[in-house]
């Protein structure tokens, strides 16, 4: 019979498991293994298997801002359903820094923030912005150290 144990906290009686990591690390596998006789024998891959965090950003391409006034610190933590931010659509785990600019038509810098958790809630200058497209630049660094850098545009809808 024979033992397996992946590293993670799980484990398999398996003659050939196959096995899933949820959780981004460096992990060893240690196979524990039983003869008809009842003698054991182990052995250790040490750092067997490494499971790197997903790092990817994508943005939506229009939102609709709040007309009710500017946001109080543009967080959008529990309003993903209202579209009245603009923030990544899609920031996974594994994104470590994190910059995002907005621009209008002119080149102006209108939105800057290095928080993952802000986004712009579609006001300058406490004046909500116009209907009309604007530029958006995204720089990242994932836990692995690959950089990310993104540009588009997002439509402001009224």
């Amino acid at each position: 019979t024979y033992e397996w144990d992946f590293g993670d906290g799980t484990s398999s009686t398996a003659f050939e498991p196959a096995h899933k990591y949820s959780e981004p690390g460096v992990y060893n596998i240690k196979l524990t293994a039983y003869s008809t006789e009842g003698c054991k024998d182990d052995s250790i891959a040490y750092n067997a298997i490494t499971v790197q965090a997903p790092c990817n950003i994508e943005f939506p391409n229009a939102f609709t801002p709040n007309t009710a006034g500017p946001s109080q610190n543009g967080r959008y933590i529990g309003l993903e359903a209202t579209n009245d931010i603009f923030f990544p659509a899609k920031l996974e785990k594994g994104i470590d820094k994190y910059h995002l600019e907005v621009y209008n038509k002119w080149g102006e810098m209108i939105f800057s923030t290095d928080d993952k958790e802000v986004g712009w809630d579609g006001y300058y200058r406490n004046s909500l912005s116009k209907l009309d497209v604007y530029v958006w630049k995204c720089k990242a660094t994932c836990i692995d150290g690959t950089k990310i850098q993104k540009t588009g545009d997002v439509t402001l809808l009224r």
